[in-house]
């Protein structure tokens, strides 16, 4: 594996790609850009961006609104008149896009933005939406429990392992979707924090969207799970198609292939944050610096 950094914007503090790799956009403390086939090209004032699609559609928040940007031009998401905080999550193929928005109190719904205009906002209370596949299908939470939503708005828990009863599901390549699940029972989402509040002792897991299954991620010896004590060590940042993730275990940037953990190099001894995965898992964009370091910098790390 080889990295390399992008010296500009300096303080980078998030970053993605579209599921090929060609669409790069990230945001920091100098603003938001995105890189085309490498050409960096400037983002609008104020535009935090959030995801991209293979055609280059960028969808993020300005100020309280949720936005589109196609070829350099903003276009404004409608909204419910009630909406006081809206969120975005995820971006299919076809420009649907999908997020969170508020409508009073502690209450947050999951809403869907169709690429033919409009917006959906899902009956669920207490709902987000993380995750869209190309077919329109979403997937989210609604308090606490991962969720499948239809193209019609029908919301169906997804199967959990034994035992386990709340979780999120946010990760989607191919036809698998990879999440986290708890022991402890539904609840109240008070944060309104996305995820919501996860008790017990937490797993990672794989759905098989083709044959309706779910599988742990990971085992002991494979590092992502303590093996004694009460701290939690892991966190899986992203994942590929090809079932490859990227976590991090006590500090450390780590490939999983199986169980079989690979650290990833990291820049100028700096600390790591993974934020993407290519399909195939062979290229790999994080950030190299704290949240807070205004010299943060894009990192790429290819053949993996």
């Amino acid at each position: 594996m080889s990295d390399e950094a992008d010296q500009k914007p300096l303080g980078i503090m998030s970053l993605t790609a579209d599921p090929t790799g060609r669409y790069i956009i990230g945001s920091g403390f100098s603003g938001a850009a995105l890189w085309v086939d490498g050409r960096r090209q400037a983002l609008p004032d104020a535009f935090i961006p959030a995801v991209v699609n293979a055609s280059g559609t960028v969808a993020g928040t300005t100020m309280d609104r949720a936005v589109v940007v196609r070829n350099g031009t903003m276009t404004d998401l409608p909204t419910p008149p009630e909406a006081q905080d809206v969120r975005v999550s995820a971006i299919n193929a076809r420009g649907d896009v999908v997020g969170e928005v508020r409508t009073g109190g502690t209450d947050h719904r999951a809403i869907l933005w169709p690429a033919a205009g409009g917006y959906k906002v899902f009956s669920s209370p207490v709902s987000t939406a993380l995750a869209i596949a190309d077919d329109g299908t979403v997937y989210g939470t609604v308090s606490m429990v991962p969720t499948r939503w239809t193209s019609d708005g029908e919301g169906t828990p997804l199967p959990l392992p034994p035992g386990y009863h709340t979780g999120w599901a946010a990760h989607l390549s191919g036809d698998q979707l990879f999440g986290e699940v708890a022991p402890g029972r539904p609840g109240a989402d008070p944060e309104g924090d996305r995820k919501g509040e996860l008790t017990g002792e937490r797993i990672y897991v794989r759905w098989h969207l083709g044959s309706g299954t779910v599988e742990q991620v990971g085992h002991p010896e494979s590092g992502l799970y303590p093996t004694s004590g009460t701290i939690y060590p892991a966190t899986v940042d992203t994942v590929g198609v090809n079932g490859t993730i990227v976590a991090s275990v006590y500090g450390k940037a780590l490939l999983y292939r199986g169980n079989t953990p690979v650290a990833l190099p990291q820049y100028q001894g700096r600390d790591i944050r993974i934020h993407w995965v290519s399909a195939d898992g062979h290229t790999i964009l994080g950030v190299a610096g704290s949240p807070s370091d205004q010299s943060s910098l894009a990192v790429i790390w290819t053949g993996c």
